[in-house]
Order: C-alpha cells, then sequence, then structure tokens
C-alpha cells in the first residue's frame, strides 16, 4: 500500500508528514523573528538619526544623522521586501502551514 507521491516539479504538491508540516511553521516564525528584527534596526537607525541632528551642534554628526535616516527606511524596507520573498517562496513551495491555514498563532480553531 504504498501512496504515489505527486511531484512537485509537474504541479503537484508531496504529503507532509507532522515533521515537515512543523518544520515549515518553524521556519516562517523565524522569518517573521527576522522581520521584526529589521524593523527594529531600522527603527534604532532612525531614531539615532533625529537625535543627532535635534541634539548635537556638531556638522559632521548632523550629517552623520542625516545619513542615519534614509539607511533607517531603506533598511525596514529591504526588511518587509525579504521576509514577504522568503514568506511567498516557502508557501509556493511547501502549501499553506498550520499557522497560515488557521490564521492564529496557536494553532486552535475554536478560540473566539
Amino acid at each position: 500500500m504504498n501512496a504515489r507521491v505527486p511531484d512537485p516539479d509537474i504541479g503537484g504538491r508531496p504529503e507532509q508528514s507532522s515533521s515537515e508540516r512543523m518544520a515549515l511553521d518553524l521556519t516562517l516564525l523565524a522569518n517573521e523573528r527576522t522581520l521584526l528584527t529589521y524593523v527594529r534596526t531600522a527603527l534604532a537607525f532612525f531614531a539615532a538619526g533625529v537625535a543627532l541632528i535635534r541634539f548635537f551642534g556638531n556638522p559632521i554628526l548632523i550629517a552623520t544623522g542625516w545619513l542615519f535616516i534614509p539607511a533607517g527606511v531603506a533598511l525596514g524596507i529591504f526588511g518587509a521586501v525579504r521576509h514577504r520573498r522568503v514568506r511567498r517562496e516557502l508557501l509556493a513551495r511547501w502549501g499553506p502551514s498550520s499557522i497560515h491555514r488557521t490564521g492564529k498563532r496557536g494553532g486552535r480553531t475554536g478560540d473566539s
């Protein structure tokens, strides 16, 4: 009774074991943690830039502050684009995860 596993290269998706589903869920959560790290770093760059401009009178520090602000914005955009690309690739390759299906982090569908 060997079940035939569809070939992912011709449009089918292989059946996932519970360990593969859990690995996908953990990878998606790691991707979200990475996004939060990018956001935290982008906010730190932005805040440092504003602080340098606002509280210091040295022209070099002011110029550095003006460089930190767009660097923070660019870093935030880069993190968001990277998160979206990785998530899309994972879901396209392995199908929806239990997190993606339920829409909840706990995976329980009976909660209101």
